[in-house]
């Protein structure tokens, strides 16, 4: 049990280490505007240490840059917590990304309705999840997400 009158968790400690944040906004500078002036981008996906970690695509480009600096802040602050400095690894590449897609498609699916004409569809894998949130009548993508277990 974390004990301290600035935070009732861990995490929040651990985001307001000053080496922590540090760490996150190299990551953050860097990576910021890798998606401006670029209407066809909806998605990104992301690994640590070489192993893919998640892969996130949007509905539209709008909605994928209003999400995108919250993402990428998780991310780094994941990145820096897992860094792993002792190890060598070979950095993801496109085939990593595609297997790991591929595994989410083996997965037992179950789909929800969550309101508003709107669908959640759950495939759960072995090393994986994916989770699409639809509304079928528009016949559109809201959210596809994809995460490691």
């Amino acid at each position: 049990m974390v004990q301290d009158a600035k935070s009732v968790s861990s995490l929040n400690l651990t985001l307001n280490v000053k080496e922590v944040k540090e760490a996150a906004d190299k990551y953050m500078t860097k990576l910021k505007d890798i998606a401006k002036g670029k209407s066809d981008v909806i998605g990104y996906a992301f690994a640590i240490n070489g192993k893919v970690y998640g892969v996130d695509v949007y509905g539209s480009n709008a909605l994928f840059l209003k999400v995108w600096p919250r993402l990428l802040q998780a991310n780094a602050t994941e990145a820096v917590m897992e860094q792993d400095p002792n190890n060598s690894y070979k950095a993801a590449d496109l085939a990593k990304v595609k297997a790991f897609l591929a595994d989410a498609a083996q997965g037992k699916v179950s789909a929800k309705d969550v309101g508003k004409g709107v669908q959640r569809i759950q495939s759960e894998a072995k090393t994986n999840t994916q989770i699409q949130t639809i509304h079928p009548a528009a016949k559109m993508l809201i959210r596809d997400v994809y995460y490691a277990h």
